[in-house]
């Protein structure tokens, strides 16, 4: 189990004593020493602003310090050094990611004293003010082994590791050396001596930097370490608040003394008191949680890292000097109540999201108070988080009557978001001292915050139906799922993001089939829709939800067959060239199912719309060619995919989740019926063309295999296409019982390109692109399918 710690850099400790001084007020001849302990930070800044660090040093004395010098390190060549004043400097970056810096600081009066202390400061740099944190991981080894951490797997529950990358910029505190791979989150450590070694990396989704910090005890080999267990400090500590840990009942080892050998804390002053009893101190004056590093040694070159956990809290008299606002609602007849509107100080306390921070100038606000603008997304959330809502433009109208800033000190100097959606990009907002509302972009805008708390009186919104539309064609693997959403006084909500998911597992939603979610915003009229898609089913519950109300709709989907003389079982489609598929019908007769139509590069396919699911597939069928011009050329295509069990018309427009694909042929023969930009799928092609006619199997890598195709000379030829695992068989007959076949090819496939545990779909396809008049169908067709 890993145990979770955080960074520390050592800082420079100079010692001295103090010097007499003469009775009257002059600098003395030789400058007093001072011991400063300087701590390391993590902050964040906003792109494209100005970012303020402050930073935090401790005197045995009381000294005034200042910062003396701010030296970028080796990854921060697109962050810059503005300014220096004080105990702060500023920074601006060119781009999203992580801007680490040594400082110094000193005594501001150099002349009576002297002394330095350094340490590092970390500054993510993102696009928006989110948690810039994550959680802190250890890990041990010997100085002999180098070890890879995978952080998709150790931050798996914390983060969506599909979405966010570590960078390739790391370093590390110690003698050992460390690498990062983007395309895989692995981070791969060569130890060097013995002790505790520090990497530090970052991950980004592009618009969010967090900062992470791994500790990795490197022990002797011949020694067993001791062993440091984290711990839980109960409780909250206030802002300032000086706690003396005992971690004696934390630490162990089976043969030696444990001494407590170092302590690390970001934000923080934490410093041991005794080793032999493993104690520290510490204090913060940053609320929030912290993460305290303790490092153990058995004195043998064994060592260990544990990790103890603390909360401090905020002065809350200083983070916001307004309170929550209760109303009498004339609409539903009962009170509601909005929540206070958050601070700076609240928002970075609570890790609340949010674009930039707005200071109150005093005209229609506290002077000075320093508050949170969230987009309309970031908003939604933390009203969530709250156990509310956002609130309608007229609830907020019914706010302003109360005059918020005059009445309460709420800060109204901007505008407030408003739930309601005017389209699918803008949002209402409402001015709380003139009640006037406006529109803002929900992600390119930034307000004010208040939400509803839902505590019985305030409703929200509602699903008030689901349903399925199979078009009419039940034996169609697709669906349309709609869903209507009522708001809080019981109106259609329109332009509001509606979550569909799945209760089974035979489905997915989008191109891929294999989500299991989808959001989907609701039309002018409430009304949202889901493209579903049967996997590997027959029946499924569908769910769609808004918060916490939800409800749902059962899916089924009616069996059809393989007739290629019933257009019931098939979905025909035109998929290349100008030609309407209307001048060829019918496609599916009597006569069988037309593969190829007579000219040149006018393709169709045929899909049926019963899938397939399973190892073995044993296919037999039947090809008349007795209308042909020419028995020398064409191509006849069994296509095997798992992308649709309907392509689109070459001819009008596609939507690519309904069809997973939008292009299902080239002007080229070889590629009739097969999905261009998918590779899920594999083909048998039937070439007849040239002086040595083939038979190929192919896939998306490339043929695989190809065989002598015979008796080209007869209008009617039959086929057997084997697939028993992983190995596929081809034969070839001239009699409808297959009596003569004789075999073509065998090939082992180790990859067919598509997952045989998951429906798949069978379609026809074939044609020429070099000689007119080429003509053929299928005239019968047997599949079966099974597990072994």
């Amino acid at each position: 189990m890993y145990k979770y710690l955080t960074l520390f850099i050592s800082s420079l400790f100079l010692f001295g004593c103090n010097s007499g001084s003469d009775p009257v007020s002059t600098p003395p001849e030789t400058p007093t020493e001072v011991l400063i302990n300087a701590e390391s930070i993590q902050d964040k800044a906003l792109l494209g602003t100005e970012g303020i660090v402050n930073v935090q040093a401790a005197t045995s004395s009381d000294v005034e310090l200042e910062l003396t010098s701010v030296t970028p390190m080796s990854y921060a060549s697109n962050c810059k050094i503005d300014s220096i004043d004080g105990m702060a400097f500023s920074l601006s970056a060119e781009q999203v990611g992580e801007c680490q810096f040594e400082y110094t600081v000193g005594p501001r009066d150099t002349e009576a004293f002297v002394g330095k202390a350094s340490a590092i400061a970390r500054v993510s740099v993102s696009e928006t003010a989110s948690d810039n944190t994550l959680p802190n991981l250890s890990e041990t080894t010997d100085r002999l082994t180098e070890i890879t951490l995978d952080l998709n797997a150790a931050l798996s529950g914390d983060l969506d590791t599909s979405s966010y990358v570590v960078s390739g910029d790391i370093s590390v505190l110690g003698t050992g050396s460390a690498t990062a791979e983007p395309s895989t989150n692995k981070i791969t450590f060569t130890p060097s001596e013995i002790g505790v070694d520090r990497v530090l990396y970052s991950m980004s989704d592009g618009s969010t930097t967090k900062l992470g910090t791994i500790d990795i005890a490197v022990s002797d080999t011949v020694n067993t370490p001791p062993v440091a267990e984290n711990k839980v400090l109960e409780g909250k500590l206030a802002k300032d608040m000086l706690v003396t840990i005992d971690l004696t009942d934390y630490v162990s080892d089976a043969e030696d003394v444990v001494l407590l050998d170092s302590v690390r804390a970001y934000n923080a002053e934490a410093n041991i008191t005794s080793q032999t009893e493993h104690t520290f101190t510490f204090k913060s004056s940053q609320p929030g949680p912290h993460e305290i590093a303790y490092t153990i040694t058995d004195g043998r070159g064994g060592y260990d890292v544990g990790q103890v956990y603390i909360e401090v809290e905020p002065d809350f008299d200083l983070v916001q000097d307004w309170e929550d606002i209760t109303i009498a609602d004339p609409t539903i007849g009962a009170d509601i109540t909005f929540t206070a509107p958050i601070s700076k100080a609240m928002a970075d306390y609570i890790n609340a999201d949010y674009i930039t921070e707005f200071v109150e100038s005093g005209e229609f606000g506290p002077q000075g108070a320093k508050m949170v603008l969230m987009d309309w997304y970031q908003a939604k959330q933390y009203c969530s988080t709250r156990g509310g809502r956002l609130p309608m433009t007229r609830e907020l109208e019914a706010l302003q009557l109360e005059d918020p800033f005059n009445k309460h000190n709420w800060p109204s100097e901007v505008v407030y978001w408003a739930v309601d959606m005017l389209s699918e990009s803008s949002a209402r907002t409402v001015n709380l001292n003139s009640g006037e509302s406006s529109s803002g972009d929900t992600k390119g805008s930034a307000s004010y915050v208040t939400c509803i708390y839902l505590d019985g009186n305030a409703k929200n919104f509602s699903i008030d139906s689901v349903a399925s539309d199979d078009l009419g064609v039940p034996t169609s693997t697709t669906r349309y799922i709609t869903s209507t959403l009522l708001d809080p006084d019981g109106q259609p909500a329109p332009f509001q993001d509606i979550k569909f998911w799945t209760r089974l597992d035979v489905g997915g939603f989008g191109a891929t089939n294999t989500e299991m979610e989808a959001v989907e915003q609701s039309d002018a009229s409430g009304v949202s829709t889901a493209v579903y898609e049967f996997t590997k089913g027959y029946e499924d519950h569908i769910m769609a939800q808004y918060d916490d109300s939800a409800g749902f709709t059962t899916v089924t989907f009616a069996e059809g067959g393989f007739d290629v003389t019933n257009p019931n079982d098939w979905n025909v489609s035109k998929i290349q060239g100008s030609t309407p598929l209307a001048n060829y019908e019918p496609i599916i007769s009597s006569n069988g199912t037309k593969v190829a139509v007579g000219q040149t590069s006018q393709y169709v396919t045929s899909i049926a719309k019963k899938p397939l699911i399973g190892t073995n597939v044993d296919i037999k069928f039947g090809l008349d060619r007795t209308t042909t011009d020419n028995l020398s050329a064409g191509n006849t295509n069994i296509i095997i995919q798992q992308v649709s069990s309907k392509a689109p018309d070459v001819n009008s427009s596609c939507d690519i989740e309904v069809f997973g694909d939008c292009s299902w042929s080239t002007s080229q023969k070889e590629e009739a019926g097969i999905p261009q930009h998918d590779e899920r799928w594999f083909a048998f092609m039937f070439d007849y063309y040239g002086s040595s006619p083939k038979i190929y199997l192919k896939n998306a890598s490339g043929i695989l295999a190809q065989g002598a195709l015979t008796n080209r000379h007869l209008t009617k030829l039959y086929y057997q296409i084997v697939i028993d695992g992983t190995v596929v068989s081809i034969y070839q007959a001239t009699k409808s019982d297959l009596s003569d076949k004789q075999l073509s090819l065998t090939q082992d496939v180790s990859n067919y390109g598509i997952d045989t545990s998951e429906f798949y779909y069978f379609g026809l396809s074939g044609g020429a692109h070099g000689n007119s008049g080429v003509r053929a169908l299928i005239h019968s067709l047997n599949i079966t399918v099974s597990e072994n």
